[in-house]
C-alpha cells in the first residue's frame, strides 16, 4: 500500500538529480522517509524519484517541461545501470510498508 500525499509536489530534474525546492513539500517528503539534504538542497535518490513519479505522487519538470517516467528512467540508468533494479527492490519494500534508507 502506497501512502498518498495530500497535495501536488513538484520536483526539478537537474544534472545532479531530482531537487525539491518547496519547503512544505520537502518537510512532507522527509517525514515519509524520502530524500536527503545534499549541498544545501533537498535531493531525491533516482529510485525514489522514479517511485514517486510512478505512483503519481510528484510532478517532475525539466526546463518548464513535464518529464515522463521513461525519460527519468533513462536519465537514472545513464548515471548508474543498476538503478532500475534498485527501483524494483525499493518499490517492493515500500509497498510492504518499509521505509528504506541507505547506509545502516
Amino acid at each position: 500500500m502506497v501512502e498518498e500525499i495530500p497535495y501536488e509536489i513538484t520536483g526539478f530534474l537537474t544534472k545532479k538529480g531530482v531537487v525539491v525546492d518547496d519547503e512544505k513539500a520537502r518537510e512532507e517528503l522527509e517525514s515519509r522517509g524520502y530524500g536527503e539534504e545534499v549541498d544545501g538542497r533537498f535531493m531525491l535518490k533516482d529510485y525514489e524519484a522514479i517511485f514517486l513519479l510512478y505512483n503519481k505522487m510528484i510532478k517532475l519538470l525539466e526546463e518548464n517541461k513535464e518529464v515522463s517516467i521513461d525519460k527519468l528512467v533513462d536519465f537514472a540508468i545513464s548515471r548508474d545501470r543498476c538503478e532500475w533494479t534498485r527501483f524494483l527492490i525499493y518499490r517492493d519494500l515500500r509497498s510492504r510498508g518499509y521505509v528504506v534508507r541507505e547506509g545502516f
